[in-house]
């Protein structure tokens, strides 16, 4: 059994009721798999978290030195595909019965390689040694 060295979570809330959670972990050296639930209120907080998400927990995960982050959502979430390629993920791969009521997932991730193709570079922190997490992505220009 593997046990992840680094994990993330993270409780959204509405009217103090718990309203989604969602996280990583790593799930092998720099291979991150993320998660999340979510309530039928889920649009009542959905703008916040995508915010959240895109200003601060993609720059921990880029902090991290990660250069794989995927998860596997159910064919018949589209809310949730949608989401997930509004955040920049891709489609990459599909499973048939990958549950035990023989359900169809897809796979979604974003790679290191892949942004550094799509003209995204790496940018090291100034205070960080070089080979060691810390910096940011920013778009080439």
């Amino acid at each position: 059994m593997h046990t992840s060295r680094s994990a993330k979570a993270y409780t959204a809330l509405s009217d103090g009721e718990p309203v989604a959670a969602w996280g990583a972990g790593e799930q092998f050296p720099k291979v991150w798999q993320c998660w999340m639930f979510a309530t039928d209120r889920w649009p009542e907080v959905a703008s916040t978290v995508t915010k959240f998400i895109r200003r601060e927990f993609s720059q921990e995960l880029i902090n991290s030195d990660a250069v794989r982050l995927h998860c596997w959502s159910a064919d018949d979430h589209h809310v949730a595909h949608r989401w997930l390629e509004v955040l920049g993920f891709i489609r990459e791969a599909s499973l048939e019965d990958f549950s035990q009521d023989r359900q169809t997932f897809h796979c979604y991730s974003i790679t290191r390689s892949r942004l550094e193709k799509e003209g995204y570079v790496y940018i090291q922190s100034a205070d960080t040694p070089a080979g060691s997490a810390g910096g940011s992505i920013r778009e080439a220009r």
